[in-house]
């Protein structure tokens, strides 16, 4: 007789015959077996904070924090309505079209350019 530990709960071994662990295996294996989809969705995004340029506003409206790769939903402080930039700092909605420019093509540095790299 063959028998086969399946587990340890609570102090009590559980063990079962060998017809037994062949069942509890297709069980296992039949809830396991999904069909995965994936949907890819691209943004363009036209600005940037100038303070947190990591925060970028979509042509649809959408902000989206690019460190993170999430969406940033609008919040209620109080009672005004804004994001939230960082930990501290909250803009409310009438304020963002006034710290929002459009991203450049290329990133400029100050004058000296070997000062910056080494």
């Amino acid at each position: 007789m063959l028998l086969f530990v399946l587990g340890y709960k609570n102090g009590i071994v559980l063990v079962a015959h060998q017809s037994a662990q062949y069942k509890l295996q297709l069980l296992i294996s039949n809830k396991t077996q999904t069909k995965m989809n994936s949907i890819t969705i691209t943004y363009r995004l036209i600005k940037q904070f100038k303070t947190h340029n990591h925060i970028q506003l979509s042509d649809c409206g959408k902000y989206f924090n690019i460190r993170s790769s999430k969406e940033i939903k609008l919040k209620v402080c109080g009672s005004s309505i804004g994001i939230w930039l960082g930990p501290k700092k909250f803009l409310i909605k009438s304020k963002i079209k006034d710290n929002l420019e459009t991203i450049p093509k290329y990133k400029t540095y100050k004058n000296d350019f070997l000062t910056n790299f080494l």
